[in-house]
């Protein structure tokens, strides 16, 4: 029981003194480097793995949630001061530069994560079905079951942690396609990729293509909570979207100017804001444009990387799996 005696607020109320004493001289990197040590310790203790030491879900800001910046002028260029270097050291070794902190992109991801869930209730995640899968297991199978799939498998290595995919050539692409028949590994690789960029701290979005057009007709209901707009602006503006399923295998009539149109408006915007998306898909190209028009598929092919995944099926292997257990 700490006997301190309780000190009197101004507002009338009591309280008892810090039990961690401070310096009103002590210098400033003296006084970080005990905070730092202070709460390191309560981390380990609440969870021994858990330190301070251990490497940091975002590289840009170290986990603090925002970054800072400094520039030599107020109309100077903005330079970004390293997460490992305190901006009170960057200033001492630059006393003529003006330092400010905004938030970083790992907090923005985290709101926009945020508002798409309210919007699609909760669904944005990898369907139970599908988060078993990893790259590490799809890894694990036979060079006989990832025959033909290895270029899509380094397409996914990529996009898991970047929105820019070279190709050969150099073409910038910001989209996948991953293109198979049914069981070939589609869905589960690029749920491994989609789940690889949530661990990253980016926001997600997983929809169902059909599912998805099913959500986006029920806004027409008079009364509907959620709007049109809402929903497409959630998945246009998520960090990374998988457009699972895309299309209709079994038809080879075009879609509907309805359904053109709504897709259109998601496709569109990522690509206008160049965001990456991943599409699978059982149609092949011919059958895309044959199914969408030209203006949608040329809008597609144009911004996304198209990878096969061959015809070996993955689905009904028996052990070992692509799914981890």
């Amino acid at each position: 029981m700490d006997d301190k005696p309780a000190v009197m607020r101004f507002d009338g109320t009591r309280t008892r003194p810090s039990p961690y004493p401070t310096n009103p001289h002590e210098p400033l990197a003296d006084k970080i480097a005990r905070t730092r040590a202070r709460l390191e310790l309560q981390r380990s203790q609440q969870n021994p793995s858990l330190t301070l030491s251990n490497t940091p879900n975002c590289s840009d800001c170290a986990d603090k949630s925002w970054i800072e910046y400094a520039r030599e002028t107020p109309d100077g260029e903005a330079i970004v001061i390293p997460a490992t270097v305190e901006g009170y050291r960057w200033k001492n070794e630059h006393p003529r530069a003006l330092v400010f902190v905004a938030p970083c992109h790992c907090q923005t991801d985290k709101l926009v994560q945020k508002r798409v869930d309210s919007i699609m209730n909760g669904e944005a995640d990898v369907p139970a079905e599908f988060r078993g899968y990893t790259f590490e297991s799809w890894d694990a199978l036979s060079s006989d079951l990832r025959a033909g799939k290895e270029l899509a498998r380094l397409a996914c290595n990529v996009f898991a942690s970047a929105n820019i995919y070279l190709t050969e050539t150099q073409e910038e692409k910001q989209a996948l396609v991953l293109a198979g028949e049914v069981g070939t590994g589609k869905s589960g690789l690029a749920s491994a990729t989609l789940m690889e960029r949530a661990r990253r701290g980016s926001s997600v979005l997983w929809i169902d293509y059909r599912l998805f057009l099913r959500k986006v007709r029920s806004t027409y209901e008079v009364g509907h909570e959620i709007s049109y707009d809402e929903i497409i602006s959630a998945a246009s503006g998520v960090g990374c979207l998988l457009f699972d399923d895309f299309g209709d295998a079994a038809s080879h009539a075009k879609v509907t100017d309805n359904v053109r149109g709504i897709v259109y408006d998601v496709v569109s915007e990522r690509y206008n804001q160049h965001r990456p998306t991943i599409f699978t898909t059982n149609l092949d190209k011919g059958h895309m444009l044959e199914q969408f028009g030209d203006r949608l598929t040329s809008r597609i092919l144009k911004q996304a990387f198209w990878a096969d995944m061959g015809t070996v099926n993955v689905r009904n292997i028996g052990e070992p799996v692509f799914r981890k257990r």
